[in-house]
């Protein structure tokens, strides 16, 4: 599905601050995406002449059994797809899911084939997220999903000043992380409003729940 310039100018707004920001439409000629060095993981599916909604199940094809819910959601979804190109924060690939523009709007950015290494320690393993997209967040806050690694946020124990907390998604005031100072380190949901800290003991389900819940209600 072409999308209408005007709704992508209104959308530059939020990233003109990123600099050069330029739109490319998917499907896109192979030729294109060797311009914008896509990663060979996207170039076969956004080059394939198939519906976005068919490109999305062959991208998300390996997250099936640890986000089922997000997968099938993103698959029926999805009206079209948008490679984002920025100055700063180079390719991204653009969701638009649901009615444009009124619907939800996500952005996946390029994959990251290296994690930080106090990723060990985590009780689920990410890589297989962060190969498809280094952080999956709300296009206007960027928030509601996993953060890039960039803005993962750690927060040191208050006594020995070592990594505790380390912040994957934000959530609002919320924030979801691992405590790499537990032995086996895992998983906390805070709530600052209500003062709440809660054990999650599912940290796939989680996120499964987190990021489905408002695609499904497009």
């Amino acid at each position: 599905m072409k999308l209408d310039p005007e709704v992508l100018a209104e959308y530059s707004t939020f990233v003109e601050e990123e600099g050069d920001v330029e739109w490319v439409s998917v499907p896109l000629s192979a030729a294109r995406a060797r311009e914008l060095a896509l990663d060979p993981s996207w170039t076969r599916c956004l080059t394939a002449k198939v519906t976005a909604r068919e490109c999305v199940s062959r991208l998300w094809a390996n997250l099936k059994d640890v986000l089922p819910r997000t997968v099938a959601a993103l698959a029926k979804k999805t009206s079209a797809l948008a490679i984002l190109k920025t100055a700063e924060q180079g390719v991204s690939l653009v969701y638009f899911i649901g009615d444009i523009p009124d619907g939800e709007v996500r952005r996946g950015y390029a994959p990251a084939h290296e994690l930080p290494d106090i990723c060990k320690v985590f009780p689920i393993d990410l890589k297989p997220f962060y190969q498809l997209h280094d952080g999956f967040v709300d296009f206007m806050t960027d928030d509601s999903g996993l953060l890039p690694t960039r803005a993962w946020i750690t927060v040191p124990d208050r006594r020995t000043g070592k990594p505790s907390l380390v912040k994957v998604v934000m959530e609002g005031s919320e924030a979801f992380g691992f405590d790499v100072s537990e032995s086996p380190c895992r998983a906390y949901l805070l709530q600052p409003d209500s003062g709440d800290v809660e054990l999650v003991t599912d940290p796939w389900e989680y996120l499964d729940e987190l990021m489905a819940t408002s695609i499904e209600e497009m």
